[in-house]
Order: structure tokens, then C-alpha cells, then sequence
């Protein structure tokens, strides 16, 4: 129990002392001994004889009480307690948003008042704040009248910067600033350059908006954990409110911030409203064309914040060389507008294609009106080598072999199993027929393989097997190292239900289903139903325009009747048209579907019917499907053909992120010793190269793979550096092309209810960013005393006490002696 307190203040500490009670009971025990103590003294001289001097007892009783009072004071074991305690200040918290979303836009607000008030808040004209970015807005309201806004958070706590994208980062720590204008005894006074608020805006002035995705849940999760043994008055936050990653919402931490007392005061930077904007996606065009052959391609403006409808021009290139323009209409009700263009390129060679819709001068970017990077072609002059093996001449193989031999961009040779040993097979003019299945090195000079209605156990006329031992393991060769293609044709004998358990069923996208031997009924005709990915598929255009291509897929194409079911696509499976109304449990039957298989690619066509599209029109619908199958097939062959075989796992990619390389060496001499690495060379867009060295894959023979992370942008190529072994014809080189962040670009518009979600949930408030400095006085001063040391001084047994108790013994005794008492 303590009786007293005394308090000394220095700039960081303060000491208390206390008197205290070992083994005092409560209170109102003590105050009821000496009560009684009180009581006792008096009655003890009420009940003294008479004496002359009457008056004289009452000093007699208060010196009996005071020495009762005395011993039983002694008998608690006072003692003094002091208590030197070190005064701990709180945190305000500023939190910065260090995503590209930060850097990529420049604002350029619809609200007059609203820039003009961001415009005066800043100190800047109108015009200057539309060339800022977010950032430099940022740092400009945090760096303003040096520093005045940190100044004011450190006036009453110590201030902690961090800044943020996928995860968070100190910037800098800044004490409170009484503390800082205070230096330790002896010494020397700060000077100028050490202000500890104008280190602090150096180090924000550093920070670079680069992140490429932003995690706001999981940062300011972060921050929460990095203070947790902190008081923490306020977190600011300063961001355009996107969250594109992590694993939790800004909502879910907001709440936690509640619990933990600390609200969230978020400064929302950036334009509320829907910007304004024209942008260029979804670029399709064939990365291999033949040269003379049609090239198709695609692409869609999409435009955003536009009430009313605009016209807007499109341009595609070829090099310098404009080959399409086109004027249409978005904005409104229409959001997006697909433009499609066709091309013929005749020369071989490296192209670029450019395509560029023209910018509105009230966009808020217009990095994005062109396709970045530009779409690489390969025109090449080769024909497309095509093997078709059919069992029978149904109609299918009758209508699609006479369009394959007239294809001038094609070596075709046909072989038809049931025909006479005399029979002369057909082939392009200029290539020889074929007498039986080509041998299993022979079948790897194709580019393309189109697998019919055969029975792989069947016997020819002169009781041969149609495929020799090691054919269908050569074709998944082919597939598998070569880049080559495989096209099966469902057939209502044989394919693709007898070819299960072989090597052409691993390449198939989809699983075969043994019992099935087909379907169809021919009083519910049907139509393919295209999936959203068949939509989108070039393979599937029969039209260049759009809305008659769906209108022929719908309702202009004539009914189908057979198809042939499957179990289900694989995993990775691209499925392009199902069955519209037949489907067993895992879904609607795939009757289009391809799938990459390593090197190669195979497709799935689940019936064999297209020969009735011809209905009016001949080979032209008919044939344009096959010929852009077989076309998309045969790309791979001409690439991987190569002995040094380079690839990455994507063509574009965002700076910062990790390149994967992977060399495959076909020719065994060329194999660096066992162990070793394959180095290759990476040549940047600056003209420098560096080298990057691949180790071996594990369980893949000849195989090697490593990581290369890219600083700047622009075009890569990775390529092997010739040798005495190893000609320059020899090595594919890979070409990838870096850019800035998209993710961080996809969504331009401030989230305002989002920062104001997260400001409800903590307890804290929204603000616009000319509001920050309301801030500073509704941020309260948070103090923590720690108890640095203790010392405790027994007074029951100090020679003063025994001294009182001696002299109280002797006054009461000579009083008595005075007043005739004794």
C-alpha cells in the first residue's frame, strides 16, 4: 500500500518513489487498530488515579498511541520503493503503395473542383499535377513545407515508413521529434543535415513505384506483425486501394487492425472515376506462315469510361509496310469491337506485325493502343510434308485427299489400306506414291501425320500387318522430338477405340473409350457446339467476319449425325466444340480438342462428317477447316528440327520475372561432359550479352534448363554460340520479349469503395489525398512507461525508527514522573 509518491521528469525518464508496506493487512484493519489504539490510550489514563494535573494525561495518551502506532508500524515492514521508468512513445504508421499501378498512370480527373482543390493542396498549377504520376503525387504531399505532414505525426509519436507491393519494406524511422530536437547530455547539437524528417524524405524520395502486382491485405498484415510488440496510434495509408494478389483481403486485415485499437486513415491517390481509355488486346496471328499461303489474324479494341459511342481507326503493319486499316465504332453500350485482317506474305523471312489503334487525346494511357511487343512471323518456303493413312474410302477421305493434292503448299502422299495391291495411291504432282507404310525413319521427314479409320492390327492384302513393329511408336516419335503433328479422323471401325493401350493414345487429348464404337441417330441430327475457346480459335474461322462465322457454326452449316464418344479430355486439353446434347459424367463429349505433346501437337476431330459442309459451297468450308488444322499442326516440325533445340516457357514477360530456359541437345556428341552444364547466351536489348549456364534435368537425357531474370525491356534472344561441332544452321535460337507489369495495368480507376471499406472496418476514416493534412490532428499521442530499475529501502529496521521508539518510552516516562503518575 503506498502513502506518498514523488515524481522527477527528464526528456525520457521519470523516477517514483513510494512508501510501502510488507506485511500491512487492508485498509480498514489498519484504520480500525488505530482505532483502537486510540481508544486504548485514552482509557488507559481515563482509569489513572486523580491527580492535581489533570490536563496533562491527553499528551500522555497521544505519546502512548504514537508508540503503540509505532510497533505496529514496525511490525508491517515499511519500506520505500523506487522506481526509475523510461517513457516509451507509440508509432504513427505511413504506409506507400510501391506498385506499377503507381507509376503507369497519370491522372487526369473529369472533376474540376476535385483536381483544382489536389492542384492548391500540393502547390502546383492544374497542368503540372496531369503529368505527375501517383507516386510523385505521393511523395510531393509527404515531402510539401519540408516535411510539414511527418513533422506533425512526429510532433506526437514516432513516425515508421514503409513501402509496399507484394509485400512490404522499411523505409525509414523517424523518433518523436522533442526527442530528436533533444540531444543526450555532452552532445554535440545536430546540425541541418541530420534532421531526421529530411533523411526520411530522401529515403521516400528513393523509393521506385516498381512492384508488379500489389498484395494489400498481406503487406498491411505484415506491418501489423513487424509492430506487434509496439502501441500504434495510426496507420496511414497511401494507395490507389488495388489489390491484385495475395492471400488476404484488405477487408479481413482491416478488421484485425480494429481489434489491435490502431484505425487506418487511407488517402486514396488517384481518379475515383472511370477513366478514360483505348486499348489493344487479344492479338492472334499464326507464329509460322508459309510464304504465297493467306495469313489471318485478329485482334480487339476495347474501350473504357466513354458514355457515348466514338469512332476510332485501327492500323496493322507489317514492318513499315501498312497492310489494313479500318474505322469502326465503340464507346457506350459497345464495349469491345473485334477487328480482323488477312494478308499475304510471298517473301520468306522475319516480319513484325504492328497493329495500332489511334489515340484520344483524353486517355489516361496510351502505352496500350498497340500490341507491345510487336507479333513475330516467320514466312518460310517449304511445303508442308503430309502422310494420311485411311482404312477405307469413305466419303471424309474421298472429299479430303483430292483437296489435299491440289494444295500447292503441301507434299501429300496418301495410302489407302483397302485398296488393290495394283492401286495407284495418291500423292501431290511431283511426289511418288507410296507402296506401304513408310519405315519408321522415313515416317520423321513428315510434318504432319493424318490418321484415319485404320485397324492397327489389320493385315493387308498380302497379309502383311499394315504397321510395321515400331510404326506407332515412330509417330508418337515424330510428335514427341520431332515438333511434328498428328490429325485422327474418328471412324466407325476402328479409330479411335482399337488404338487404346497403344503409344497413339498417350498422344490423343483425349481418353479413349474402348466399349464405345460410336454414336449417332440419324432422326436428331446435330450441330458442334463451339466452347468460349473455340470461339476465339482461328482454327475454327471458316469467315473472316465474325458475326457470319457464328452465324455459320449456329444455324448455316448443315447437321451432322455420327460422332465417336470419349471418356473425357485430358488436363490439358484445349477443347474447341462439344457434343450439344450427348454427355456422360464428366461432361458434354469433346468432338474438337488439341493438346501440345512436348515437341508436338495432335488434334481430336470426333467425326467424320465435314463432307457434308460442302453442300453448295464445295471444298470451301470443308477444306479452310482442314487446311488450318493441318497448317497449325506442321508449325513445330519446322523449328524443332534443329540438333540444338532452345525454348522458354513464355514469349513475353514482365521485367523482374524469372525466364525459364531449356535446351534439349538431339545429337548426342554435342552433350557437355556428365555433370556439367550447357552454357548459353543471352543477348539483351541495350546490345550486351551475358552468358547463362543450364544445368542437366533429372530423368531427361540431354536435357537442360535454368533461369534468367530480366532488368529492362525490350527483345531477348537466347542463343548457342557456334562451334566447330555445331553450325549456326544447326541451333533454334529463342525469342521472348520483356515488358512493363500488366497485371498492375489491367485496372486503372482508383477503388475509392475499397480504401473506404478498409477505413470503416479498422475504426479509422477515408480522405482524399488533398485531405491529408486533417490527418495530423485527429492522430492522438501514445506514451508507454517501462520500468528500467527498481530499488526497495527497508525502514522498519533503520536506527531512526529504534531512536523514536526510545525516545517516545523516555517522554511518556517522564511525563508520568512529572504528573505524579508513578
Amino acid at each position: 500500500m503506498g502513502t506518498f509518491f514523488a515524481l522527477a521528469q527528464g526528456s525520457a525518464t521519470r523516477t517514483v518513489s513510494s512508501l510501502r508496506w510488507e506485511s500491512a493487512p487492508e485498509a480498514w484493519i489498519v484504520f480500525l487498530l488505530f482505532a483502537l489504539v486510540a481508544a486504548f490510550a485514552v482509557a488507559c489514563y481515563l482509569l489513572e488515579p486523580k491527580t492535581e494535573r489533570r490536563l496533562a494525561k491527553a499528551p500522555l495518551a497521544v505519546i502512548r498511541a504514537l508508540l503503540i502506532v509505532l510497533v505496529l508500524g514496525m511490525l508491517f515492514r515499511p519500506f520505500r520503493a523506487e522506481e526509475r521508468r523510461e517513457v516509451k512513445n507509440g508509432f504513427a504508421v505511413v504506409a506507400l503503395d510501391t506498385s506499377f499501378s503507381m507509376r503507369g498512370f497519370k491522372d487526369r480527373e473529369r472533376d474540376d473542383a476535385l483536381r483544382a482543390s489536389i492542384a492548391k493542396a500540393l502547390g502546383v498549377s492544374e497542368r503540372a499535377l496531369r503529368d505527375m504520376t501517383r507516386i510523385e503525387r505521393a511523395k510531393l504531399a509527404l515531402s510539401k513545407d519540408e516535411g510539414a505532414f511527418l513533422r506533425g505525426l512526429a510532433a506526437r509519436n514516432r513516425v515508421r515508413v514503409f513501402g509496399f507491393d507484394a509485400t512490404r519494406s522499411q523505409v525509414s524511422d523517424l523518433p518523436k521529434l522533442e526527442e530528436a530536437a533533444a540531444p543526450a547530455e555532452g552532445a554535440e547539437p545536430a546540425d541541418d543535415g541530420e534532421d531526421p524528417v529530411r533523411q526520411a524524405l530522401q529515403d521516400i524520395e528513393r523509393l521506385v513505384a516498381d512492384g508488379q502486382s500489389t498484395a494489400l491485405g498481406d503487406s498491411l498484415q505484415r506491418i501489423l506483425t513487424d509492430l506487434r510488440s509496439e502501441r500504434v496510434a495510426a496507420l496511414i495509408l497511401l494507395s490507389d486501394g488495388r489489390s491484385n494478389a495475395g492471400s488476404l483481403t484488405p477487408e479481413a486485415v482491416a478488421r484485425r487492425y480494429r481489434r489491435k485499437g490502431v484505425p487506418i486513415y487511407a488517402v486514396g491517390i488517384g481518379d475515383p472515376d472511370p477513366p478514360r481509355d483505348l486499348s489493344l488486346t487479344d492479338f492472334r496471328a499464326p507464329d509460322v506462315s508459309l510464304a504465297g499461303d493467306v495469313l489471318q489474324g485478329s485482334f480487339v479494341v476495347r474501350a473504357q469510361g466513354y458514355e457515348a459511342p466514338r469512332e476510332v481507326r485501327v492500323r496493322v503493319k507489317l514492318d513499315d509496310l501498312q497492310i489494313a486499316e479500318e474505322t469502326g465504332t465503340v464507346g457506350g453500350e459497345r464495349k469491345e469491337w473485334r477487328v480482323d485482317f488477312t494478308t499475304k506474305v510471298v517473301k520468306p523471312g522475319e516480319y513484325l506485325l504492328h497493329a495500332e489503334v489511334e489515340a484520344d487525346p483524353d486517355e489516361l494511357r496510351t502505352d496500350n493502343n498497340r500490341n507491345t511487343p510487336p507479333h513475330r512471323l516467320r514466312v518460310i518456303d517449304e511445303r508442308i510434308k503430309v502422310l494420311y493413312l485411311e482404312g477405307y474410302p469413305r466419303w471424309e477421305y474421298r472429299y479430303l485427299k483430292n483437296a489435299l493434292v491440289r494444295d500447292r503448299h503441301m507434299e501429300v502422299q496418301c495410302l489407302l489400306f483397302s485398296a488393290d495391291p495394283s492401286f495407284l495411291q495418291e500423292a501431290s504432282p511431283g511426289v511418288p506414291s507410296l507402296r506401304r507404310v513408310p519405315s519408321p525413319k522415313e515416317l520423321q521427314e513428315y510434318h504432319v501425320i493424318i490418321l484415319g479409320d485404320v485397324d492397327p492390327r489389320a493385315r493387308d492384302r498380302r497379309g502383311e500387318p499394315v504397321f510395321p513393329e515400331g510404326t506407332l511408336e515412330a509417330i508418337r516419335t515424330l510428335v514427341k522430338d520431332r515438333g511434328g503433328g498428328l490429325l485422327m479422323i474418328a471412324g466407325e471401325q476402328a479409330a479411335p477405340r482399337l488404338y487404346a493401350g497403344t503409344p497413339i493414345a498417350d498422344l490423343l487429348p483425349v481418353e479413349i473409350d474402348e466399349s464405345n464404337l460410336g454414336a449417332g441417330d440419324y432422326d436428331r441430327p446435330y450441330r458442334p457446339r463451339l466452347t468460349r475457346e473455340g470461339w476465339q480459335s482461328a482454327l475454327l474461322r471458316l469467315e473472316p467476319d465474325e458475326a457470319l462465322n457464328r452465324a455459320l457454326w449456329r444455324e448455316r452449316l448443315p447437321d451432322l449425325y455420327w460422332y465417336a464418344p470419349s471418356l473425357r479430355p485430358k488436363p490439358q486439353a484445349h477443347v474447341l466444340a462439344v457434343h450439344p446434347r450427348d454427355r456422360n459424367q464428366h461432361g458434354p463429349y469433346p468432338l474438337l480438342a488439341w493438346q501440345r505433346y512436348s515437341a508436338g501437337t495432335t488434334f481430336w476431330l470426333g467425326f467424320d462428317e465435314t463432307w457434308r459442309w460442302r453442300s453448295g459451297v464445295g471444298d470451301k468450308y470443308p477444306y479452310r477447316f482442314y487446311g488450318q488444322v493441318i497448317r497449325f499442326l506442321s508449325l513445330n516440325s519446322f523449328t524443332r528440327s534443329k540438333r540444338f533445340y532452345i525454348t522458354t516457357d513464355k514469349e513475353n514477360y514482365d521485367v523482374g520475372e524469372d525466364v525459364r530456359v531449356r535446351a534439349e541437345l538431339r545429337d548426342p556428341e554435342l552433350a557437355p561432359s556428365e555433370g556439367q552444364g550447357q552454357p548459353v547466351v543471352v543477348d539483351q536489348p541495350d546490345g550486351s550479352s551475358e552468358t547463362l549456364t543450364l544445368q542437366p534435368v533429372q530423368g531427361e537425357e540431354r536435357t537442360f534448363e535454368g533461369v534468367f531474370k530480366p532488368v529492362q525491356t525490350g527483345h531477348f534472344v537466347v542463343r548457342a554460340e557456334p562451334s566447330e561441332r555445331l553450325g549456326a544452321h544447326d541451333v533454334s535460337e529463342a525469342n521472348f520479349d520483356v515488358i512493363l507489369p500488366q497485371l498492375e495495368l489491367q485496372e486503372p480507376r482508383m477503388d475509392a469503395e475499397g480504401l473506404e471499406r478498409v477505413a470503416e472496418l479498422s475504426g479509422g476514416k477515408y480522405l482524399r489525398l488533398d485531405e491529408l493534412a486533417d490527418i495530423v490532428d485527429e492522430i492522438k499521442s501514445l506514451e508507454e512507461p517501462i520500468l528500467v530499475d527498481r530499488n526497495e529501502i527497508e525502514l522498519w529496521d533503520n536506527p531512526w525508527v529504534f531512536l523514536l521508539f526510545f525516545g517516545l518510552i523516555c517522554a511518556e516516562w517522564i511525563g508520568r514522573k512529572v504528573v505524579r503518575l508513578l
